[in-house]
């Protein structure tokens, strides 16, 4: 069955959006095995919480699958990468992933996003970037007791969400997006063995390139600044890596966890930054070099090949100018 999609920090304010919506898009697609004919036995998996499929939909049929995060971000990692607390940022976002096949090598996949920011008393309902896959099936082979794939995607997330212009007693709620057009490149490798009677081991392992478009940015955005803020950011380019693994303990029940890095270039700003919002020196507009590490363990049911639930959480464990949250995160999976 399937997922979604990562997102990477990118500003020292909500960086979560860059976790939640990144090309790491990052979450679980359903794998379309066929079976073999000697085999008695057909596992059913939804997939691990945050790893993309390594196999492709086929022509005919569509993959739907909604995804909702309750995610909490109660600090930020300096330099130092020590956690340094801050006021909880709360994040409720439903992104329903679409995934379509198209052709015999190729399918189409799509994840709106929509949010409800919480922090300091305020809150806003808010339309997020919009995240688009192209995937292509490169290889796959099956026997009866192996399965190895991999999956090339050409990801574009177009900037659709509110990034600049902030209101300043709204404490970043009213954000939406980053205002880049982001261009990713993701190759996902799986592997699948039988491994006695009813249980399977599933193995996903991607990653991902993302190059980020410069933005033009005034008042309060995205990446920080202030009311008087008026230039460009140079987003840093991004690189991800996930080791997603799934192990079935029968047709019905899996448990799956996911092992997550993302590191991220400098932000670099030109223009002029204007005073902080404190009143003391210039506010800062974007971060310096990057890193995040977490992981993301989880149950899955599956009531059938065609139907799944997935549920878990997803955490960090270290960062560096990156932030910490903890997220609970449910979806369920229908294959057509």
């Amino acid at each position: 069955m399937s997922t979604f999609v990562l997102r990477l920090p990118m500003k020292k304010h909500l960086v979560f959006f860059a976790i939640l919506l990144l090309p790491i898009r990052i979450f679980a697609d359903k794998a379309v095995i066929e079976p073999h004919p000697s085999q008695e036995f057909e596992p059913w998996f939804t997939g691990p919480l945050i790893a993309p499929a390594s196999m492709i939909i086929p022509p005919g049929h569509y993959d739907i699958e909604p995804y909702i995060f309750a995610t909490a971000h109660t600090a930020f990692y300096d330099r130092d990468w020590e956690a340094q607390p801050r006021t909880t940022f709360w994040n409720f976002s439903f992104q329903p992933l679409i995934e379509i096949g198209v052709l015999s090598f190729m399918d189409f996949e799509i994840i709106p996003n929509i949010s409800y920011n919480l922090a300091n008393g305020s809150g806003n309902w808010i339309f997020g970037d919009l995240d688009t896959y192209l995937n292509f099936q490169l290889f796959s082979f099956t026997d009866p007791v192996w399965h190895s794939s991999l999956k090339f995607s050409l990801a574009e997330t177009f900037p659709t969400g509110k990034y600049q212009n902030l209101n300043p007693r709204k404490n970043f709620t009213d954000q939406g997006g980053l205002g880049s057009w982001q261009t990713g490149f993701w190759l996902v490798w799986g592997n699948q063995v039988h491994v006695t009677g009813h249980q399977f081991f599933n193995a996903r392992l991607s990653f991902a390139y993302t190059y980020l478009t410069s933005v033009k940015i005034r008042g309060i955005n995205a990446y920080g600044g202030s009311i008087d803020t008026n230039g460009t950011i140079y987003p840093g380019r991004i690189f991800n890596v996930d080791l997603g693994i799934e192990y079935s303990l029968s047709q019905n029940w899996a448990f799956a966890v996911d092992i997550i890095g993302n590191w991220q270039g400098r932000n670099i700003f030109t223009g002029v930054e204007g005073p902080a919002l404190t009143g003391r020196g210039l506010a800062q507009t974007g971060l310096g070099a990057s890193a995040q590490f977490s992981l993301a363990p989880a149950i899955e049911y599956n009531w059938s090949e065609n139907l799944g639930l997935i549920a878990g959480v997803w955490f960090t464990v270290a960062g560096r100018e990156a932030t910490k949250f903890a997220s609970g995160v449910i979806a369920v999976n229908y294959y057509h």
